[in-house]
């Protein structure tokens, strides 16, 4: 093998590795000047680190109306932007509900408390011990709903396992160090490689 092609090699295994968890964000109010959210009650951002990703996203509307529990299906549409969804309010006007957003691909969730003045009155993204967003709990949508139907103070929510993504975030950054370390050891090799043919030529 001829030392640029040895030197191309070394250099592609070299390459840093990614790491870092995923996430979501809820933008509100939705751009009225935009086609795409026009009319849209809130538009869902899904990120890989710093930058949007085409993950799947889709959701529930979990309300409480006259006493009664309801159940809906929200439909995330996308905007035709990497990583955002607009979602239109297809649950009634009256009661109050917790809007229960996924993202299956990568197990992150949000929810979005909507009053019975049917303003926003709380944004919570669920995370693990180590910061990497999660799913919801069924028992956290109950309780969020209780207390916004009491008018209580909304809980935060707890940082919750040790697993999910916080496991893999911890593998992936582990992971990193070792490619680094490898790239090192790497660099060193190619400049013993290039030494020993500028001695042959």
């Amino acid at each position: 093998m001829k030392a640029a092609t040895l030197l191309a090699v070394f250099a592609i295994a070299a390459a840093p590795a990614v790491a870092g968890p995923p996430w979501i964000s809820i933008e509100l109010p939705a751009n009225p000047f935009d086609r795409a959210t026009r009319g849209a009650y809130l538009v869902v951002h899904t990120y890989h680190h710093e930058l949007q990703a085409p993950y799947v996203v889709s959701g529930t509307a979990e309300g409480l109306v006259n006493g009664q529990r309801r159940s809906m299906r929200l439909e995330a549409q996308s905007t035709g932007r990497t990583g955002s969804f607009a979602i239109r309010r297809t649950w009634p006007q009256e009661g109050v509900w917790v809007l229960r957003i996924e993202v299956a691909d990568i197990e992150a969730g949000v929810a979005v408390g909507v009053g019975a003045d049917g303003e926003v009155a709380f944004v919570r993204v669920p995370t693990g011990r180590e910061g990497a967003p999660r799913q919801l709990a069924r028992v956290e949508v109950e309780t969020l709903l209780r207390a916004l139907a009491d008018n209580r103070q909304i809980p935060q929510l707890a940082r919750a396992g040790g697993g999910g993504h916080g496991q893999g975030t911890a593998k992936v950054v582990q992971l990193a160090g070792m490619s680094a370390l490898g790239g090192a050891a790497l660099v060193g090799l190619v400049a013993a490689i290039r030494r020993r043919v500028k001695n042959k030529e």
